[in-house]
């Protein structure tokens, strides 16, 4: 009987090795496409913002810069103009301003903003000096208006962005132009002075604003106020100037939309 015997078919330790090694590289470049991808789909981390406006009480156009990057890129910012409050990174941030056309830096002053509230920046100069901070109550405003079923009220405060006016007094009726009603009265209000929202009727006011000792006003103008809206007045200007420099009054819409 003839028996026969296959060999058997044993592979060379080259070809493991190869086979093994291959397996590795192919798993190792999986799991890193799908890490390369995980990280991919994390999205960037969105710093906190509040909101935050620019009021320019100078008699100039203004741009202005938050470490160094210009904010009001569709228009600047006109004399008496407001920027509304639009959404700024919250900390400590460097504000810098330039007159419109002009690569010159008339200031830089750091603020601290924080989360959940509404900033003013009033501008009244070209130093550091004659800026200053407020943090606007509106919430608190919008519920003085809301308790008001009539929307005969109107929200209103006074603010002192005149730096060489000195110390002023502000006057305005606080009815209506058929029930006056008497007037309400704020004394004694330095520069930088801001005061509360303050309700009122709305319609015609007579607003009259003294310096200190003085009888007679610095202004004696007429404004009309609409139902149901959140105003700031504020003087600006030089008691000598002229044109957008000379004393004056300026007033803004404090929209939050």
């Amino acid at each position: 009987m003839f028996i026969r015997i296959t060999k058997p078919i044993i592979s060379s330790y080259s070809t493991i090795y190869m086979n093994t090694r291959s397996f590795i590289l192919i798993l190792f470049t999986v799991i890193t496409g799908m890490l390369s991808c995980k990280n991919k789909d994390t999205p960037p981390a969105v710093p906190p913002t509040t909101a935050f406006g620019i009021i320019n009480a100078t008699a100039d156009t203004l741009n202005y810069y938050i470490n160094g990057t210009r904010q009001n890129n569709l228009s600047s910012i006109y004399s008496s103009g407001f920027t509304g409050y639009v959404q700024t990174i919250t900390g400590l941030q460097n504000y810098s301003f330039k007159k419109t056309g002009s690569q010159v830096v008339l200031f830089s002053t750091p603020y601290t903003l924080d989360t959940a509230t509404y900033y003013s920046m009033f501008v009244a100069g070209e130093t550091a000096d004659k800026a200053f901070l407020t943090a606007d109550l509106l919430d608190a405003a919008a519920d003085s208006l809301s308790s008001d079923s009539t929307d005969s009220s109107t929200m209103v405060r006074f603010v002192n962005a005149a730096p060489s006016a000195g110390t002023l007094s502000f006057s305005i009726t606080k009815g209506d132009t058929i029930n006056k009603g008497g007037t309400v009265n704020f004394n004694s209000c330095a520069f930088k002075y801001a005061g509360s929202f303050t309700r009122i009727k709305l319609g015609y006011k007579e607003v009259k604003i003294y310096q200190a000792g003085i009888t007679k006003p610095a202004i004696d103008t007429t404004l009309i106020l609409q139902g149901n809206v959140v105003y700031t007045l504020f003087v600006k200007g030089m008691l000598n100037g002229k044109g957008n420099a000379a004393i004056g009054v300026g007033l803004i819409v404090n929209d939050t939309q």
